[in-house]
């Protein structure tokens, strides 16, 4: 009884400072994005630009579908890619594993680029499927190179960095030789979260929600690779196959979200480093947070 209670009252808690500091980004963020809006509107139309315009100011109906859709798309891939980033540290067992440091995302850069160059209806038919495809060689390229030294952290960093520095010259070596046709797309892959509607945001969220929904589900088989391999396999979890089936949704909602907005650099790096420097110990708490 004594050591059951001893541990009920030292088993660690979620630190207060982790939802304050939360909220507090949140809306120093969308304090910051509203700003320049408060001149020409007053609080309540510019937080009602979400759901609402007035067709007779000219500036509502730019809030609304400029500024409103910026920031929900930013929410939205924010919470995609942190996801994605959390999921890939838990797999490989390293903090520093994101889909930017694995070459996802400069993957799925190249798929589109090819894909613009020399199969343009591609895209028409789906700009996911080609930066899926894109994913999918750098990912896959990363596990060749380290498949035979058991995902060794550092190995998989050093290889994912070469992976992304390769698909990057690659990609500049294109924008040298079509530079004509390749320009505003390599403006586009540096990130760009302008809207002109809210389009991109109502066919992004589904996707994002779905993939989501099926990496938490994962989320308990991920919890034994904490155990380590050997123990996790003798628990009967099928680590290889658990591993290939996670890093498959990574890219897909990387390469998904690089589709729409070009890449956001280590936002999957930075946000469950975040989470877990404040306080969020268990994979459950970071993939909420």
């Amino acid at each position: 009884m004594y050591v059951e209670s001893q541990v009920a009252t030292t088993a660690p808690r979620l630190p207060g400072k982790l939802p304050l500091t939360v909220i507090l980004l949140w809306l120093g963020a969308l304090a910051a994005s509203a700003a320049p809006w408060l001149p020409e509107l007053d609080l309540l139309s510019v937080v009602s630009a979400f759901w609402s315009y007035d067709g007779s100011d000219y500036s509502s109906v730019l809030a609304h579908f400029s500024w409103a859709p910026r920031v929900s798309i930013a929410l939205l891939i924010g919470c995609g890619l942190g996801l994605a980033g959390a999921v890939t540290q838990q797999v490989l067992g390293n903090p520093l594993a994101s889909p930017t440091t694995l070459g996802v995302e400069a993957g799925g850069q190249f798929g589109v680029t090819l894909a613009t160059l020399f199969a343009p209806a591609l895209l028409a038919f789906s700009q996911d499927l080609v930066a899926v495809a894109g994913g999918l060689l750098a990912i896959g390229m990363v596990v060749a190179l380290t498949w035979r030294l058991g995902f060794s952290p550092v190995t998989v960093i050093l290889a994912g960095l070469v992976i992304t520095f390769f698909m990057g010259a690659l990609n500049m070596a294109f924008l040298l030789i079509k530079g004509e046709w390749l320009g505003n797309l390599f403006i586009w892959g540096a990130g760009s979260l302008v809207q002109n509607s809210w389009q991109p945001f109502m066919d992004l969220w589904p996707r994002v929600l779905i993939l989501g929904a099926a990496l938490v589900l994962l989320m308990r088989p991920l919890q034994l690779l904490q155990l380590g391999q050997a123990s996790a396999s003798s628990l009967g979890a099928r680590v290889g196959l658990l591993r290939m089936l996670a890093l498959f949704l990574v890219v897909l909602m990387s390469a998904t979200v690089v589709s729409r907005v070009g890449v956001v650099a280590f936002v999957g790096l930075a946000a469950p480093v975040l989470a877990r420097l404040l306080g969020a110990r268990t994979l459950q708490e970071r993939l909420f947070w």
